[in-house]
């Protein structure tokens, strides 16, 4: 006999793991569900064990332990895995023996097709290279004129697809391994043909990377700093003018393991430069204050145009805004 993982899901659920660690460790409240302690598994100055009470999840951006219920009893109880679950079904009043199936049941229902679940943790798949090498070689002449150097294009790996008249670049996860292909549309009345602007070309799953990192991640562990924009293109102009610790989000926030990546990074400082229109005071930026200085660009002289991103109108204009930015 074997547990049944749908039902130690449905276990985990039924016990608070906030209200369980409560009982040996003191918590601050960060935020609406997010509450913070000392590790106990090492010196940890600032502390850095954190439960999401709305996940009922724990993480440590110190040290990387994490997990559930069962994950905090094997971790900090040292408990075996079954004296792990048999205390959480104690904990939740449930009968162990509804959370034991047979081989055959659990050999069956792999055969089943799986329901979609929002806590999945990823469609991706890691593709091979020859997937990308079959899009043209051709320089897109619109972004070399926009300001990005050819040899930067090359660089950031741009191609096009001619067949759905996209330009296209890769997407790393954060071990740089192939994971999907983003393209831009050529077209510029996309609007009216109902084009999508961008498109992924493969399931990627949750987006627990920034991208542009493969060619950011050296300049960025040096100086402990990391600027973020909304766009590649953004990146590469950045790139051209001599910045190389800049990387894009894709969109215009930040979501919780993007947040958690850049925390378990170390890093001093983290400049949030979204395009104009985003209100950075505004963006949802978790715990990631707490572990380091995070400032925002915010056009304060009316220098960008509407939607600008801020290396827009050019090197100058974007130091003085770099120079500017606010504390978040």
């Amino acid at each position: 006999m074997r547990y049944d993982q749908e039902e130690l899901d449905v276990l985990c659920e039924q016990v608070s793991l906030l209200e369980y660690a409560e009982k040996t460790l003191e918590f601050k409240k960060i935020d609406s569900h997010n509450y913070a302690c000392h590790c106990p598994l090492h010196v940890d100055k600032t502390p850095s064990l954190i439960i999401d009470d709305d996940e009922n999840f724990f993480y440590c951006f110190s040290c990387g332990v994490s997990g559930n219920i069962i994950n905090w009893l094997r971790t900090f109880e040292d408990l075996s895995f079954n004296d792990a679950v048999e205390k959480a079904a104690d904990l939740a009043d449930m009968d162990l023996s509804s959370l034991k199936t047979s081989d055959t049941v659990l050999f069956l229902k792999e055969l089943s097709p799986k329901k979609n679940s929002a806590k999945s943790i990823s469609e991706r798949k890691i593709l091979d290279f020859g997937e990308y090498d079959k899009f043209s070689t051709e320089i897109p002449q619109e972004w070399v004129k926009e300001g990005i150097p050819p040899e930067i294009l090359q660089k950031y790996e741009i191609r096009v697809d001619p067949r759905s008249n996209r330009i296209v670049y890769p997407v790393y996860d954060n071990e740089d391994r192939l994971i999907g292909v983003k393209g831009r549309t050529r077209f510029e009345n996309y609007k009216q043909l109902k084009i999508m602007k961008y498109m992924n070309y493969h399931k990627i799953g949750k987006v627990d990377y920034l991208t542009g990192m493969k060619w950011a991640r050296d300049s960025v562990r040096d100086s402990k700093k990391i600027v973020i924009f909304e766009g590649l293109k953004s990146v590469m102009k950045m790139d051209a003018w001599g910045y190389h610790n800049c990387v894009s989000a894709e969109t215009s926030h930040l979501n919780k393991d993007q947040i958690k990546l850049l925390i378990g990074m170390g890093l001093k400082e983290v400049t949030i430069a979204f395009d104009k229109g985003v209100n950075v005071r505004k963006l949802d930026l978790g715990m990631l204050p707490m572990f380091t200085n995070v400032y925002g660009i915010v056009d304060k002289y009316d220098l960008l145009h509407d939607k600008d991103a801020p290396v827009d109108q050019g090197r100058e204009i974007w130091e003085e805004l770099y120079e500017s930015r606010v504390r978040l």
